[in-house]
């Protein structure tokens, strides 16, 4: 198992996630994964490891395990060539989690509190929820509200880059009234009484409560990462370009 790479990764999940997929694509190439460096063309390779994946996995989890191997690839200078064709990064809908729609998000933010209508905003900006968890009032303090979108760069744990998120002016105004009533001792802009972050487990849960209590029956998981999907969806209907799209959610393309 390639140590160096998987000590690489900043999120504990991620790394999970690759070691998985390390051991799955050992398990088919009954070689370690560092031999796949000197073949010649390991895109071939990496091809029909995705096929024989495709026929023991559903399509989501069949690219969480062939991603590993060809990031393991880019980390070490080798760009294995892979046919379009194949669309190994191609996600499918999950039929399990619930469509959120623009109308949804919106009774949600009227019923809530200052703290619920800021976690809704910074919620719809699609970050993910341990970047959000860790999110710092510092870096979302605003000075002078502007007319137009206010650009905060906020650095990502799985990707390791920075997402290049845009507050509007309804986003600004309510930073100006929620901010000041933090302990400004705790860096956290969704703050515990022991001068930490709320966790992953307990933001969710805040985020479900407002969501019952706006009387929104889920057809499916009801969880954070479906207001990334959302964001992803309104570019694409209002012709946001994939890359523009990724900047601003540190998505890899």
């Amino acid at each position: 198992m390639p140590k160096d790479f998987l000590n690489s990764l900043v999120s504990s999940k991620t790394k999970k996630s690759y070691r998985h997929g390390l051991k799955v694509f050992e398990e088919f190439y009954r070689k370690p994964p560092q031999m796949l460096l000197k073949e010649k063309d390991p895109g071939k390779i990496i091809e029909k490891f995705y096929v024989w994946c495709n026929k023991r996995y559903l399509p989501n989890s069949c690219r969480a395990v062939v991603n590993p191997i060809i990031q393991y690839c880019k980390y070490n200078d080798v760009e294995p060539k892979i046919r379009k064709s194949l669309h190994i990064y191609h996600t499918m809908v999950s039929t399990r989690d619930h469509i959120l729609t623009v109308d949804e998000a919106r009774r949600m933010y009227r019923i809530g509190s200052l703290q619920e209508k800021v976690m809704v905003k910074i919620w719809l900006l699609g970050l993910r929820i341990e970047d959000v968890c860790k999110l710092e009032w510092k870096k979302m303090d605003v000075f002078q509200i502007l007319d137009e979108p206010k650009e905060v760069l906020v650095n990502t744990q799985k990707e390791g880059v920075a997402a290049d998120c845009f507050l509007d002016k309804e986003l600004q105004e309510l930073l100006t009234r929620y901010i000041p009533t933090l302990n400004k001792n705790n860096p956290f802009l969704f703050q515990t009484a022991r001068l930490g972050h709320l966790s992953e487990k307990q933001l969710r849960r805040r985020l479900q409560r407002l969501q019952r209590k706006a009387m929104i029956e889920p057809q499916g998981t009801f969880g954070w990462h479906i207001a990334r999907k959302l964001f992803l969806r309104t570019c694409a209907e209002n012709g946001v370009n994939s890359w523009a799209a990724s900047m601003m959610l540190a998505r890899q393309l």
